[in-house]
C-alpha cells in the first residue's frame, strides 16, 4: 500500500469497519485520518484523495447524499488543485452518480459531461 505509515492503522479501522457493514464507524475512523492529512506539515494530496473518495462512498452508504457530495467536490478540488486530470474526472462521475441515484438525472448529466 501507498498510505504514509502514519495513518495506516486510521485506514486498517475504516476498512475493518467497511467490512463488517458499519459504514458510520467507517465515516468517523476517515474523519480522523482526514483531520490528521490536513494538519500534515508535508501535504499529501494522493492520500488525502484516497481518502476523501473513501469517505464520500461511505457517507453514501449511510444514506447522507449531501455529505458525499461535499466530500467528492473536495475531492475534485483538491485534484484539481494537484493537477490530476484522472482524479478530477473520477471525483466528478461520483458527484453525477449521486445525483443519478437521487432521480436527478439533468444534474447528474451536468457532471457527467464536465
Amino acid at each position: 500500500s501507498s498510505f504514509k505509515p502514519d495513518y495506516k492503522a486510521g485506514i486498517r479501522r475504516a476498512h475493518a469497519c467497511k467490512a463488517a457493514g458499519d459504514f458510520r464507524a467507517e465515516v468517523k475512523e476517515l474523519q480522523l485520518v482526514l483531520e490528521n492529512l490536513r494538519r500534515d506539515v508535508v501535504p499529501d494530496p494522493e492520500t488525502t484523495g484516497r481518502v476523501l473518495a473513501s469517505l464520500g462512498d461511505a457517507h453514501r452508504a449511510t444514506g447522507d447524499d449531501a455529505a458525499a457530495e461535499s466530500v467528492y467536490f473536495d475531492w475534485f478540488l483538491l485534484m484539481e488543485k494537484a493537477g490530476r486530470e484522472t482524479e478530477c474526472v473520477k471525483a466528478l462521475t461520483h458527484i453525477g452518480q449521486v445525483y443519478h441515484d437521487r432521480g436527478d438525472y439533468d444534474g447528474a448529466r451536468k457532471w457527467f459531461l464536465q
